[in-house]
């Protein structure tokens, strides 16, 4: 009775690790948007415990270190067969994990479910070797308790499945914990007895707790939470504030700031990314689903492994952002009208900043800004640069308001302007017509007053003078870089006419690079770019945008190198503003064209959506007019991106010599498996006859004759004679009485001989095991006369198997 109780207590335990399971893997599952069913989590949570709880009470067996041992093979042969690589496979799962983000694009099933798979198979492992121990049970329960209360005072959504489950356990190790302090108290030797039956009310309990009505409002620890708040918000600003006084930087914003992995700001680390989730800045704004990229360090200089400022890009007593700006006005201006009033062009945009948890030099802006102010002056802030910045680091509490044009980069009436600007030069700048300004001032850039603008002094003499430094500066590569980087540009970019098709065509090209988040570092003496095209082939953004802006330049486009926020307007905050984490920092290009000024490109394919998006229906491409490269260009990454990813399991066709091959496969894996299965079986029977025989022939005879009497206790079970648990041997005795009898011996006689041994200790002599021995040889051939070969083999191996457990 007592072994049937521990066995009992033993499947609660595992009862209690499976469910737990279970709740972790629907936490996992909900959190990160894996969206697999909650029956398969039940699946992949109950199917580990059963396997676990078999291992564990047959872990004396060794046939069990044989089957788990000849998984391995078995896995292996499968993998061989199928031509299936699982550690590139699995490369690629951790891949897509740095990479997915909850959205159904980059949504990959398999990835997801064998996710679920490992964290529920890890976690039965963990709870079940934990339910062994009362002082772990314990611990758990107390911070099951308290991760409650800390979820629900931070307003923190969970699955009331996983609620129950908490319940469930917490309750039921209080049960289990007072029962064991009364029955010590009481003097009881099993102090676990009590939770067995209580279980069932533990669970009821914790099912009722969930189910009954509650209010809309969860509680709200009003006190509590907004002293949490306090404390939390004065310590990030003291943590802000170390971490920039104890920097080796200047000051000015870079991604090694975000989590970028960098010495420096040398590209050539390569290390891993780590993703920061602190909130940087809050952003106002709005407008539909566009985003907006914050321009934060602008870069014009490429020593082959890093990117710096010459501080010689810039016009003297002027405004670089305006200066962009205005020069973007004059491309509008040199549109048709008709275009202007029926094509959404360009969106003024008004965004408001504030600085939370960073402190940085670094005013950050969209390109095509027009208009700036700090909401408390701050004197002297440096605007003649592409990097705006502050005379001193600024932290929490800065804020600042802005305006900017976003560019429907899009359009095709965009794009052809783009196009266009080749042809375009400031020698002869033709008259702006009145009918013109007015188009921009009252259509297109309402209260910016595009008159003003355009008609300031020398405005165009200093537009030209500028374009003619940014032609000098922003092209100029290292010496170092290799030619093979200068020919993959001019095959790349051949067969176009124009900076703007040459442009989208490296942007093409290197979005079917790999994107990862663990590129590996790059040997010393290599150069960035050329280690990242021809050798490595994968990345994050600053791979991307330096390639981008470096393969520019080798045909003669001026680029520059850029780096900031994405700001994508989710987790709106009551303040109806956006928060910015750190690990939404970005890097990307930006190419000049003449005439029109900074245009941005986007290599980087999980971010090509986001920079490109569709403001309106457009009309379907004219006869003789360029095709619009960017829905292409957008179905390319994508493809690539998912071709990255997705292993070539998915590749096979329903064509009828595949299917016929596939069923070949199927047919091959399972005969192998069968023989492996037998080898083992037989393996383990000669392990098991082996070590019978070797303990046999050490035995005395007493002990032989003990081993031998076992074997005619399993023969004369086969003939109808089973001994009952409530029966002795002298009772088995008389009801066999001499239905057997081998030279005049009975099992009486056997019987006697095995009490004597047993019960007085009396020990047996060469003569009595040879009686035993006879009857037992006797009984035995009478056995085989009745059965066939593999019911012989099969009977052995389950007597074999059986002592070996004693």
């Amino acid at each position: 009775m007592f072994k049937d109780r521990e066995k009992l207590y033993q499947v609660y335990h595992t009862m209690l690790s499976t469910v737990l399971t279970w709740a972790l893997t629907l936490a996992i599952n909900n959190y990160f948007e894996l969206r697999v069913s909650v029956f398969l989590c039940v699946a992949f949570s109950l199917v580990p415990a059963i396997l676990i709880y078999l291992f564990d009470i047959n872990h004396k067996n060794a046939i069990s270190y044989l089957i788990v041992l000849s998984s391995f093979p078995i896995a292996a042969f499968v993998f061989w067969v199928r031509k299936f690589n699982p550690f590139a496979w699995l490369k690629k799962v951790i891949l897509w994990c740095n990479t997915y983000d909850g959205s159904q694009e980059y949504y990959i099933a398999s990835y997801a479910k064998f996710l679920i798979v490992g964290v529920a198979l890890i976690g039965t492992i963990i709870f079940y070797l934990l339910m062994k121990n009362q002082s772990a049970k314990i611990i758990l329960a107390v911070i099951f308790v308290v991760m409650l209360i800390t979820l629900s005072a931070s307003e923190f959504d969970i699955s009331k499945a996983v609620v129950a489950v908490c319940i469930f356990y917490i309750l039921s190790n209080l049960v289990e914990l007072c029962g064991r302090i009364y029955s010590r108290k009481v003097g009881r030797q099993d102090k676990r007895e009590g939770i067995l039956y209580l279980a069932p009310i533990c669970l009821l309990l914790a099912v009722l707790s969930i189910s009954l009505p509650s209010k809309a409002e969860p509680i709200q620890w009003t006190s509590i939470k907004q002293m949490y708040r306090s404390v939390k918000e004065q310590i990030n600003v003291w943590m802000v504030d170390i971490e920039y006084y104890f920097s080796n930087s200047t000051g000015e914003f870079g991604v090694s700031f975000t989590g970028y992995d960098e010495d420096g700001g040398d590209l050539g680390n390569g290390g891993k990314l780590n993703k920061d989730n602190k909130i940087a800045m809050n952003v106002s704004g709005f407008k539909g689903n566009k985003a907006v990229y914050l321009i934060g360090s602008v870069s014009d200089v490429y020593t082959g492994d890093s990117w710096e400022k010459s501080k010689l890009d810039f016009t003297e007593g002027q405004e670089e952002f305006i200066l962009d700006y205005n020069e973007l006005l004059y491309a509008l201006s040199r549109q048709d009208i008709k275009v202007l009033e029926e094509q959404q062009l360009v969106q003024r945009r008004s965004l408001r900043i504030e600085f939370l948890n960073i402190k940085t030099k670094t005013c950050f802006y969209p390109i095509k800004s027009s208009y700036l102010e700090m909401i408390e002056k701050e004197k002297g802030l440096n605007t003649e640069y592409a990097n705006i910045t502050f005379p001193h680091a600024l932290g929490k509490g800065t804020a600042y308001k802005l305006v900017s044009y976003e560019m429907n980069l899009k359009d095709e009436f965009f794009q052809q302007m783009l196009r266009d600007a080749d042809k375009y030069t400031y020698e002869d700048v033709p008259e702006i017509s009145e009918e013109m300004m007015d188009v921009l001032d009252n259509i297109l850039l309402t209260e910016d007053y595009a008159d003003t603008e355009l008609n300031k002094q020398d405005t165009f003499e200093i537009l030209k003078s500028r374009a003619e430094m940014i032609q000098e500066r922003y092209t100029v590569l290292p010496d170092t870089l290799p030619d093979r980087v200068k020919e993959l540009a001019l095959q790349i970019t051949a067969g176009y006419d124009n900076n703007y098709d040459k442009l989208k065509a490296i942007e093409s090209f290197l979005s079917t690079y790999l994107y990862t988040l663990q590129p590996g570092k790059i040997p010393e003496g290599e150069d960035f770019v050329d280690y990242f095209l021809f050798d490595n082939k994968k990345g994050y953004c600053t791979y991307y945008a330096t390639s981008m802006a470096i393969l520019a330049r080798c045909i003669n486009i001026p680029t520059r190198y850029v780096e900031g926020y994405v700001v994508t307007f989710k987790g709106e905050e009551p303040s109806h503003m956006y928060p910015v984490k750190n690990s939404q920092s970005h890097a990307w290009a930006e190419a000049y064209i003449k005439g029109v000024g900074w245009i941005p490109f986007e290599a980087t394919a999980p971010y090509y959506n986001t920079r490109y998006t569709t403001w309106k229906k457009k009309a379907a491409p004219k006869e003789g007019e360029s095709a619009d490269y960017s829905d292409l260009y957008a179905q390319q990454n994508m493809q690539q991106q998912l071709d990255n990813l997705v292993p070539d399991l998915n590749t096979i066709t329903q064509e009828e010599n595949k299917n016929k091959f596939n069923l070949f496969t199927a047919v091959i894996i399972f005969m192998v498996t069968i023989l492996i299965i037998l080898w083992i079986l037989v393996a383990y029977y000669s392990i098991l006859k082996l070590k019978y025989r070797k303990a046999f022939e050490k035995a005395d005879y007493s002990k032989k004759m003990y081993m031998t009497f076992l074997r005619i206790l399993r023969l004369l079970q086969l003939e109808g004679f089973d001994l009952d648990q409530q029966e002795t041997i002298r009772m088995l005795a008389q009801r066999v009485k001499d239905n057997f009898r081998y030279r005049k011996i009975t099992f009486f006689d056997i019987a006697n001989i095995f009490m004597h041994y047993r019960y007085a200790q009396i020990a047996v002599t060469k003569e009595e095991f040879e009686k035993v021995n006879d009857f037992h040889l006797s009984l035995a051939k009478k056995q085989r006369d009745k059965m066939n070969k593999l019911s012989i083999l099969l009977e052995e191996f389950r007597f074999l198997s059986k002592k070996s457990n004693r």
